[in-house]
């Protein structure tokens, strides 16, 4: 399609959506009537402005995940032991959760089992942490979210 027969303006914001061609009226008849609003930027609608927007709180989890990847080797057992150990001593509502099909696995990018995510974030990867690593890890992720 050359530029030739791109078409006005209007007949562009027309294919594009039909409220824009309103919104684009509707502009243009203001600054017909008081060039000075010329300079102001289109409102889209349902869009506010920055100043006005509110800013949205996130929602409050009840519990933090913690979950542990493999396949269910001693080791994988082993770091699940941990994690309840950690849990319990950090005093952080918290689930474990296990997590063992290989294509669940693979959407953290583990490559190395065992390993463990606390609220989606992979900690450690083909070792098994201590307790008191994985209660810091724990406590500095319930922290951050404190602070959000």
């Amino acid at each position: 399609m050359s530029c030739s027969s791109v078409g006005t303006p209007m007949d562009i914001l027309r294919t594009i959506s039909p409220e824009g061609a309103k919104i684009y009226l509707e502009h243009k008849a203001a600054t017909m009537e008081n060039p000075s609003l010329q300079a102001l930027p289109i409102k889209e609608k349902g869009r506010e402005d920055k100043r006005t927007r509110r800013r949205r709180v996130p929602r409050r989890r009840s519990k933090m995940k913690v979950r542990i990847l493999g396949t269910g080797c001693p080791k994988c057992r082993k770091l699940y032991a941990e994690a309840e150990k950690a849990v319990a001593a950090s005093g952080v509502p918290a689930e474990i959760e296990k997590v063992e099909r290989i294509d669940e696995i693979m959407k953290f990018g583990v490559m190395l089992t065992p390993a463990l995510a606390i609220d989606g974030e992979v900690k450690a990867s083909g070792r098994i942490p201590s307790a008191a690593e994985i209660a810091s890890w724990i406590a500095t992720a319930a922290a951050r979210e404190s602070n959000v």
